[in-house]
């Protein structure tokens, strides 16, 4: 008779706290998101305004910070996350308010989301040439960069479908 023995699969603590971090933001942005579509849920609409951007804004930079990675040869997708979720807020108060206060205060937001853009931009340009340099590390190299278009891109789409929604109404 052979013993069959069951595997257990054990993670590490480090892996165990990212895992739960991860599914932590994703629950805000999905609650977030939630709101977007039930307005009244709360019953109060400036109180489900409030609750409802608070959890978007803490779900998506919950993801960044959990999904960042140290040995990432990449640098500056952080930079172009950042600069995507601070030039939203600009967007959509230019799109749904029309006050030069409102409007000036978020022009800021604005200006450091361009500015966090570029700095991605040119570290993600600088990264790849150096990359590119030595030829050995290529195959991972595309791998990563795929990767992480693809959640820029992700982010991307979230922020403009927020937009979106905020334009139509």
């Amino acid at each position: 008779m052979v013993d069959k023995k069951k595997k257990i699969i054990v993670f590490t603590e480090e892996v165990d706290k990212k895992i739960s971090g991860i599914a932590l933001a994703f629950t805000f942005v999905l609650l977030g998101l939630f709101l977007l579509y039930n307005d009244n849920f709360i019953g109060n609409e400036i109180a489900n305004n409030i609750i409802r951007w608070v959890y978007i804004v803490i779900g998506i930079f919950g993801i960044i910070s959990e999904v960042k990675v140290k040995d990432n040869p990449i640098k500056g997708l952080s930079d172009i996350l950042i600069g995507a979720i601070l030039l939203a807020p600009f967007i959509t108060i230019y799109i749904i308010f029309d006050s030069w206060i409102l409007n000036l205060i978020s022009f800021l937001l604005g200006t450091i989301g361009i500015h966090f853009i570029f700095c991605g931009i040119i570290k993600i340009i600088y990264s790849i040439k150096l990359l590119l340099s030595e030829k050995k590390k290529l195959g991972k190299f595309s791998l990563d960069l795929v990767l992480a278009l693809t959640n820029i891109l992700a982010l991307l789409l979230v922020i403009a479908q927020v937009i979106q929604h905020f334009a139509g109404e």
